[in-house]
């Protein structure tokens, strides 16, 4: 009998430790600081793939034209830093890169708002590009971080700002988060492109070929070294929860062929969002792929939201 106890127990260990060591393989695949260009590229790039790396490089070249300011802060013990152009203006456009990402991915966004008299301000975000960090956060710290640099620009663009926030798949969730935030008074309209509900929906989405009684002991035990090692929960905060507690209109865009974050997400979040909102469905476009597939009509509703929402003063028209 005492074997049988014994036996039991040590099966028990076995897939106890089993259970921690496989959710602790998912968190360092997924959470661990990424290689710049190691996500989301593709080797021969076609159609709305062609065009949005054509204007990365446009992008590139623009601000290889006009020398954007490097600009730093310090949180959470990590230096994060940040591109600067400063075009005088009372407006400024955070914009936020998606996971694996870092800033220059979305140089390609600074003509775009430089021609329309907005300042723009390019985080990398914690573990991405040249901002420290080991682990990412997919939404709940980034977000934090997002808020942290609307104070900066409080502090440094030289005059009151109504600002915009413009983030890409996890980029969009963190922006998402801030606008939840309640001591931002100068958060005017939010830009959530393809972003996810939640980094535990999100996760649970990408292992969806993992059988159903397997994917949720999983993901619970890669949120228990996620708590361990970053302090947050895949689960809480969301963007889904700040979209319900948001008072900032927001604009969502999703294209309806992505892969990566199912569509789905986005008409949740257009959906719980208590703010003044706007959907954008772009029918042909893969993951992050919207504007490239649809510059005119993305284009037309961002430019009208701004009409809206965040107009220029008159010394700027």
């Amino acid at each position: 009998m005492i074997w049988l106890f014994w036996g039991i127990l040590i099966a028990l260990a076995v897939l106890v430790c089993a259970w921690l060591l496989s959710g602790l393989f998912l968190f360092r695949r997924a959470c661990r600081r990424c290689v710049p260009g190691s996500v989301g590229k593709e080797e021969n790039p076609k159609g709305a793939g062609k065009r949005y790396f054509d204007l990365i490089r446009q992008g590139v070249r623009f601000c290889g034209e006009h020398f954007p300011e490097e600009v730093w802060i310090r949180k959470d013990e990590l230096w994060q830093h940040a591109f600067w152009v400063d075009n005088g203006s009372d407006r400024t456009a955070v914009v936020v890169h998606g996971y694996g990402g870092h800033a220059l991915d979305r140089y390609w966004r600074v003509p775009y708002y430089t021609a329309r008299g907005f300042n723009v301000l390019l985080p990398d975000l914690r573990a991405h590009g040249s901002s420290e960090g080991r682990w990412i956060g997919f939404g709940a710290p980034e977000g934090s971080d997002v808020c942290e640099w609307v104070r900066w620009l409080r502090k440094n663009a030289g005059k009151p700002q109504r600002v915009l926030l413009d983030g890409v798949s996890m980029g969009a969730a963190s922006v998402l988060i801030a606008s939840g935030a309640d001591d931002l008074p100068e958060l005017r309209l939010v830009l959530a492109d393809c972003g996810f509900t939640s980094a535990w929906d999100e996760f649970r989405y990408l292992l969806r070929k993992v059988p159903g009684l397997l994917r949720t002991p999983l993901l619970l035990a890669a949120n228990l070294w996620n708590r361990a090692f970053t302090g947050f929960d895949l689960r809480s905060p969301s963007a889904l929860e700040a979209a319900a507690h948001s008072r900032v209109p927001t604009l969502f865009v999703h294209g309806q062929k992505d892969d990566f974050v199912p569509p789905e997400m986005s008409e949740r979040l257009f959906a719980a969002c208590a703010a003044p909102k706007e959907l954008l469905r772009v029918k042909d476009a893969g993951h992050a792929l919207s504007f490239a597939a649809d510059e005119a009509e993305y284009t037309a509703r961002l430019d009208g939201m701004i009409q809206q929402y965040i107009p220029p003063t008159e010394t700027e028209v």
